[in-house]
C-alpha cells in the first residue's frame, strides 16, 4: 500500500477512494487521519519486536539518570553514583537508538498479510526525528556525566583548604557537645 506511515506500535490508516479500483496508484489512497494498532495476526518480525522492547527499556534508564541529576544540586553524590548515572544515560542511548532496527525489518521491504504481498519502503518520519534528538540528548548527558569527576569519599583527595575547614567543623562540633554534655 503506497505511503503507509508505520511506527513501532501503530500505523496510520488509509482507505482507497471509492471511485477508483487502482490500488497501485498513490493518488487513489487517502489518509484516515488517525493511528491504529497493529492487529494481533499482523506479521511483525524479530527486528520490530526487539526495537519495541529495547526502546521501552530505554525510558526507565533515562528517567533514573535524569532523576538523579535533578537532585544533584541538593545531594552530594559520590563518584560511583555519578558513574551509575553515566551508565544509565549510555544504556538509554543504546536502547532508544534501537528503534531504528525497524529499518532492517520486513516492514521496510515486503509484508505478506492475509495472503496479499505488499512491497514497502521506509522513510524517516517525525517520530524518527524526535528519536534522533532523544538519542543525541541521552548521549550528551552520558558524556557530560562521564567527564564530571564527582565528589571523592576519600578525604586524602580533598584540597588542603577543605581539610582545614573539615578540621574546624569537627573541633567546633566537639566544643559544642562538651558544653552541652560535659565529660565527668
Amino acid at each position: 500500500i503506497p505511503g503507509y506511515a508505520m511506527g513501532l506500535f501503530t500505523f496510520q490508516g488509509k482507505h482507497i477512494v471509492a471511485e477508483s479500483n487502482n490500488v497501485d496508484d498513490p493518488e487513489d489512497w487517502e489518509n484516515d487521519n488517525y493511528c491504529t494498532s497493529f492487529l494481533p495476526d499482523f506479521p511483525l518480525d524479530g527486528y520490530v519486536k526487539a526495537a519495541r522492547i529495547l526502546t521501552t527499556l530505554g525510558l526507565p534508564f533515562g528517567f533514573t539518570a535524569t532523576a538523579g541529576l535533578w537532585f544533584s544540586n541538593c545531594v552530594r553524590y559520590s563518584r560511583w553514583k555519578w558513574r551509575v548515572w553515566n551508565i544509565c544515560f549510555f544504556l538509554a542511548t543504546l536502547c532508544t537508538g534501537s528503534m531504528f532496527l525497524i529499518f532492517r525489518s520486513g516492514l521496510c521491504t515486503k509484508v505478506t498479510y492475509q495472503g496479499v504481498e505488499y512491497f514497502t519502503t521506509c522513510t524517516l518520519g517525525s517520530g524518527g526525528i524526535i528519536g534522533i534528538a532523544s538519542v543525541v540528548g541521552w548521549f550528551i548527558c552520558g558524556f557530560l556525566t562521564f567527564l564530571y569527576p564527582g565528589i571523592s569519599t576519600d578525604s586524602s583527595d580533598a584540597p588542603e583548604e577543605e581539610h582545614i575547614v573539615r578540621e574546624e567543623r569537627i573541633s567546633s562540633l566537639a566544643k559544642v557537645s562538651e558544653t552541652r554534655n560535659p565529660i565527668i
